[in-house]
């Protein structure tokens, strides 16, 4: 019986090494969106009420607008997209490392941006906006592989 269900189900895995949360683009981000929010609401109130002082050079009010954009929204987007494109295309898309790999230059950009007020601001500011061109690359090359152009403008 196990096996018979086994040989039903698509293997989404490639191999014992890739973990099932880096197997499909939208359980990293997924993931990252909802601990990005978990934690970035509790900070956000204690920075609107003047208990925290953020390590940045963004306002307060600033930061919390651009984390909500591209923190938050893009992870949501990306954990989407990387699903879509898979199924619209049927190509492969990254799994195991270099999703795991795209999923850490998110969180790089979350970190350099929080920390901007330390770092050199050209520095977080490259690392924040290397994502969504990374994320664009990934997503267009199965596209334009499978002539899918109705769907290269996402």
């Amino acid at each position: 019986m196990i096996t018979d269900l086994r040989k039903a189900l698509p293997q989404v895995a490639r191999g014992p090494s890739v973990s099932a949360t880096l197997a499909l683009g939208f359980r990293p981000f997924f993931l990252l969106a909802g601990s990005f929010a978990a934690a970035a609401v509790p900070l956000w109130l204690l920075v609107s009420f003047g208990g925290v002082a953020l390590p940045t050079t963004l306002a307060p009010a600033a930061w919390h607008g651009h984390e909500m954009v591209f923190g938050f929204v893009v992870a949501v987007i990306a954990g989407f997209l990387l699903t879509a494109v898979r199924n619209w295309t049927g190509q492969a898309m990254p799994s195991g490392a270099p999703l795991g790999a795209l999923a850490l230059l998110w969180l790089a950009g979350r970190v350099a941006v929080l920390l901007s007020g330390v770092i050199p601001t050209g520095l977080a500011a490259g690392v924040d906006l290397a994502f969504v061109p990374a994320l664009g690359w990934t997503l267009a090359r199965p596209l334009v592989q499978t002539k899918n152009w109705r769907n290269v403008g996402l």
